[in-house]
């Protein structure tokens, strides 16, 4: 018995090619060397030798030979069991590379910031689930576009719609990009709604509704201060996106926030005003370098941008 584990581990390790499980099938269903020999298009010489060489390998005769044909041996049914479902086992493994191929199966890995896969991405993800029904969506979102990025070059990612530096990192590409223009979202009896815009001057006397440091609508804010050598009067950190625009209508301040998703949001008790000078920030769909893969391209070619 040691003899015969020892053989078949050494077959193992040589490795077994896809015709030796190809000639195992066919030879248990056709029942004769000859008959399998015609089905997988090779000369009956060479199959029965490759058969000779194979029960050599492994240590155990598979097929009783005779007169009436071949039949498998008590040994031989449990590995004609598992050549079987090794040889269904690769016809599926090409069967989904070729839908892959085709874009008709896979998994798209898409990253986005909250605040564009709000605005960006609700019409894309519609229209390429409708394109691509048996491809697995999988969204990551993040407020923070340098991880985004980084995790499209490190392959974590297949593309992200996030903030486009104006030095972007080796390996990237910038597919599709777009200006996102910021606003400020006041009370409705503030009064700069009588005058139609809010100046950097008029925000900074302000009290600020605001993400916490690091995120990237926090960052924005903070640019517009720092311009005016300035750090904005915080009232208040909320914790979510989702908090900022209740937060004004409560009276608790103001706050900064790309244009559609303030007028996705606003409503009684708040007015959505330009800033003046205008704010905007450079936001794109980021891929890493070289061809793009089918299912990456058709995706990138559903964002579109406010």
């Amino acid at each position: 018995m040691m003899a015969k584990t020892d053989s078949l581990s050494n077959a193992y390790h040589e490795g077994m090619e896809r015709a030796d499980a190809d000639l195992i099938v066919a030879l248990a269903e056709e029942g004769s060397l000859t008959a399998a020999a015609g089905r997988l298009h090779t000369a009956q010489p060479a199959l029965s030798r490759r058969l000779a060489r194979l029960e050599r390998d492994l240590g155990v005769v598979l097929f009783e030979r005779g007169r009436h044909g071949a039949q498998p041996t008590p040994a031989g049914r449990a590995v004609v069991d598992a050549a079987g479902r090794a040889v269904a086992a690769l016809a599926e493994v090409e069967h989904t590379a070729r839908r892959a191929a085709a874009g008709e199966e896979g998994v798209l890995r898409v990253g986005t910031t909250p605040t564009l896969g709000a605005d960006a991405l609700p019409a894309a993800l519609a229209g390429f689930r409708a394109a691509h029904p048996d491809v697995r969506l999988s969204l990551t979102a993040s407020g923070n576009s340098p991880e985004l990025r980084a995790a499209v070059a490190s392959g974590a990612l297949d593309l992200a719609v996030a903030v486009v530096p104006a030095a972007l990192e080796d390996g990237l590409v910038v597919a599709r990009r777009a200006p996102q223009v910021f606003v400020a979202v006041v009370p409705a009896d503030d009064p700069a709604v009588g005058a139609g815009a809010l100046t950097h001057a008029g925000l900074a006397r302000r009290p600020i509704v605001a993400l916490a440091r690091g995120e990237g609508l926090r960052v924005v804010l903070e640019s517009v201060f720092a311009a005016r050598g300035e750090e904005p009067a915080i009232a208040i950190e909320a914790t979510e996106r989702e908090m900022l625009i209740p937060f004004v209508a409560a009276g608790l301040g103001v706050t900064v926030v790309p244009r559609a998703f303030a007028l996705q949001r606003s409503g009684t008790g708040t007015v959505v005003l330009p800033l003046k000078p205008a704010v905007q920030r450079e936001v794109g769909v980021v891929l890493r370098r070289g061809r793009p893969d089918p299912l990456v391209a058709a995706f990138t070619a559903l964002v579109a941008f406010d």
